[in-house]
């Protein structure tokens, strides 16, 4: 239990022991410690986590977040890494508003201080054990980027000798919420190299980076990094339907020779 003033406790999820296998953790209690608005619609939480002996989670993962009066939980990508869960004791988000019942509670009513209870899961994921990677690829629209930055952070960490490669679409360049973030890394690990495609900007945009195209993302973005790739790479791909499946249709064309994960928003 989590006590002390102006602390709410939300015992809405049931603790259930559930397979403990990649996919599946226990339901733990988790408190808001941080709440920050990146746009009028997008907002990062920022959860404590005290028991990591029943919580843990694979870079790509989402969390079951299970909110007040509501039975169903809503599912979020985790934005942070294990890496840091396990040395902070914290995990972050990113939700964008929604109709839905959960999300509209998350972003109009939760609070700092708020507990709630949440279990990670999910199939789509990186496995920092899995020593035979030699090569991934990255490919997010809009906020669907927040699980591949999971699995770009937990890479550079326990994997730095792995080529990196980040393909991030958003419509204006207000909406690169993570080109810095992507940029820095780039910096320190020289493994990872970035692309960032703004859809919807005309005429000349001030301070963009370098590494920023004012198009869409097209199949010969692709090509030379699938050249590169063997049956030991890994590509994953999240984001609106539109991308997603602009992406399968290509691979259909070029193939890949590893393994493709993706993600629908």
């Amino acid at each position: 239990r989590v006590h002390g003033e102006n602390r709410l406790e939300l015992s809405v999820c049931v603790a259930m022991t559930i397979q403990r296998s990649s996919s599946f953790s226990l339901c733990v209690p988790c408190c808001i410690t941080n709440i920050t608005s990146l746009t009028s619609n997008i907002k990062k939480f920022t959860f404590s986590v005290e028991n990591l002996q029943d919580f843990h989670f694979k870079a790509g993962q989402h969390v079951d977040v299970f909110v007040p009066h509501l039975d169903n939980p809503c599912n979020i990508s985790i934005l942070s890494s294990p890496q840091t869960l396990l040395t902070t004791n914290t995990l972050q988000v990113v939700i964008k508003c929604s109709k839905y019942p959960p999300i509209a509670w998350l972003f109009n009513e939760a609070e700092v201080n708020t507990v709630l209870q949440m279990r990670p899961r999910g199939n789509v994921f990186w496995d920092s054990d899995d020593q035979a990677t030699d090569r991934i690829i990255l490919i997010g629209g809009g906020i669907g980027i927040s699980p591949l930055l999971s699995i770009l952070a937990e890479v550079t960490v326990s994997r730095p000798q792995v080529p990196v490669h980040v393909l991030y679409s958003v419509q204006r360049a207000d909406d690169l919420l993570f080109a810095t973030q992507i940029e820095e890394l780039s910096i320190l690990h020289g493994e990872v190299t970035t692309q960032f495609f703004l859809t919807r900007e005309e005429g000349e945009v001030p301070n963009l980076s370098q590494y920023t195209a004012t198009r869409r993302l097209s199949a010969s973005d692709l090509e030379g990094h699938i050249s590169k790739s063997t049956e030991n790479s890994c590509l994953y791909v999240c984001g609106p339907r539109s991308l997603t499946t602009d992406v399968k249709e290509w691979l259909s064309l070029t193939p890949f020779p590893g393994v493709v994960h993706c993600g629908d928003w």
